[in-house]
């Protein structure tokens, strides 16, 4: 579900597990059938300026298999084809179908750099992937949506996103969100990983500072969140459904620490998946990237919970966590037999339910709920449910924390307080600076006379500028010179990176091939 404004009025768009109507647009794509369903496109995307709805398509979708590729003997007849439909959404009466992608993935899509390019994840991997790739799941697909009518899908397997990431192997990568500083987190089997997408940042894996992209993102910070249950190490214990970087102070911990997340594991109430909190502290340095069966990296649990034994809480049949929204210290969540939960994170170690709506089986003329998704908007809290449609609800608690911006759609300050000691601040004037200065000079070594060969010699540079990045370029030196005597080539000069506010660099000067005119 998702929020979008066309011609001032507010507009829900939804896609959902339900059976295809006649006037479903999908019905009539090859290998659609209105007596089968299209199905599993779990969370779809909307581009607000654009207004266009974003629905992957999953290879399950008319009766099709995650185990066979696209064109493989089917005994449904299905096409197993996944994908991405790119929908006109400015006449919301009168949907246009602009363009569908073929991909290797298909079950969920979302908006990266303002929707001018989509992360397409999930699911399971073919039997073909397993046996050439060795991938246990589908990674995230690249698509480049500058131009919505023709869209191009960056489909190699050296092109995929999100790889090895289950202690260094390629497993599902389930769902993507981006956080208000622009990092997406793609959460999945093996945990949560965040990336810079634009801008320049330090890469952790590469050992220095480059131009992060929708194709090629800069890892940040995350990894495999730790289970609640040890007695449950396997794919579900491991399998992060869907989380949220959250960007502001909560309780101790410091701004940017938290991470909520999903763990999916429809089984027992009792023992079912939970919410989990874990912390990114000490994984920002490429430690969710390095992990391996024989040096697992793991995030620290602060926190867990469950509606299993809480007022309100079914005491049979199977149940699981399942998406959620953030609205200042208050999560509202949706759960799979339990209804909806809404949550005071204000301790992040003990999370405390502040209220529930959840419609029991075994009322005459009342549909009961299977709850799949909660979004905050405008004062209210949408509910998605596979079986009742759209429940909208009012929550008249009181807020705690401050609404970071991240609701799928918009936040609700409404009722907002703050308790506690807020974050301090801090300001001043800056002189405007640039300075250089130069580290010990540099010597080339010995040459060796009538040999042709290339000498390398470096130095460092420490700059300053108040300015922002800056560019340090380094001129022709010129020729090496003993008196009268010159070298034939010239000597080259180059700097090793753009710079920072302050930053140290390399310098290195080289002369290049046919000393034989070496200098006397």
């Amino acid at each position: 579900m998702r929020f979008c404004s066309v011609s001032g009025a507010r507009i829900i768009t939804t896609s959902a597990h339900a059976a295809a109507s006649a006037t479903d647009f999908t019905v009539s794509e090859p290998g659609g059938d209105a007596a089968s369903t299209f199905w599993q496109n779990e969370d779809m995307d909307v581009d607000q300026a654009r207004k266009l709805v974003l629905i992957s398509r999953d290879p399950r979708s008319y009766q099709g298999s995650t185990t066979r590729e696209p064109g493989e003997a089917d005994p449904n007849g299905a096409t197993n084809i996944a994908g991405v439909y790119v929908v006109d959404a400015k006449d919301p009466a009168d949907l246009k179908l602009l363009a569908f992608e073929q991909l290797p993935t298909g079950h969920t899509t979302t908006c990266i750099n303002d929707c001018q390019w989509l992360w397409t994840g999930g699911p399971a991997a073919t039997t073909k992937m397993r046996n050439t790739l060795g991938w246990t799941g589908r990674p995230i697909i690249v698509t480049d949506l500058r131009d919505p009518a023709n869209p191009v899908g960056h489909t190699q397997a050296q092109d995929a996103v999100d790889v090895f990431r289950k202690d260094g192997v390629t497993a599902y990568s389930h769902d993507v969100q981006v956080d208000d500083m622009g990092i997406a987190w793609v959460s999945g089997d093996g945990g949560t990983r965040g990336y810079w997408t634009r801008g320049r940042h330090y890469d952790p894996l590469k050992g220095h500072r480059r131009r992060a992209s929708a194709e090629d993102p800069v890892p940040y910070a995350g990894g495999t969140t730790p289970l609640v249950r040890p007695t449950q190490d396997d794919f579900f214990g491991y399998f992060d459904h869907n989380a949220q970087h959250i960007t502001q102070k909560v309780g101790n911990y410091p701004s940017g620490d938290l991470l909520y997340v999903t763990n999916e594991n429809i089984i027992d109430c009792s023992v079912a998946g939970e919410l989990k909190v874990v912390s990114l502290a000490g994984s920002y340095d490429g430690q969710g990237w390095a992990s391996t069966p024989q040096n697992p990296f793991r995030l620290n649990l602060v926190g867990h919970w469950t509606p299993w034994g809480k007022p309100g809480s079914a005491t049979t049949g199977t149940c699981s966590a399942h998406w959620f929204t953030v609205n200042g210290n208050t999560v509202v969540q949706a759960w799979y037999g339990q209804g909806t939960r809404f949550l005071d994170m204000s301790d992040p170690a003990n999370p405390t339910q502040v209220g529930y709506f959840r419609v029991p089986s075994g009322t005459t003329g009342v549909t009961s709920g299977s709850a799949s998704a909660t979004y905050w908007h405008n004062g209210y809290v949408y509910v998605a449910d596979y079986r009742r449609g759209i429940d909208t609800l009012k929550f008249d608690g009181t807020i705690t924390g401050t609404p970071d911006g991240v609701c799928w759609g918009s936040c609700d300050g409404a009722k907002v307080t703050y308790t506690g000691t807020a974050d301090g601040t801090a300001g001043g004037t800056v002189p405007a600076t640039l300075s250089l200065t130069l580290g010990p000079p540099a010597s080339f070594g010995a040459f060796t006379p009538g040999v042709d060969g290339e000498y390398a010699a470096a130095t460092t540079a420490n700059v300053i500028s108040s300015a922002g990045d800056a560019a340090l370029s380094v001129s022709d030196p010129g020729h090496l010179t003993n008196g009268a005597f010159a070298l034939a080539q010239p000597l080259s000069g180059f700097a090793l990176d753009r710079l920072a506010q302050q930053q140290a660099v390399a310098l290195t000067g080289r002369t290049p091939g046919g000393c034989r005119g070496l200098l006397t």
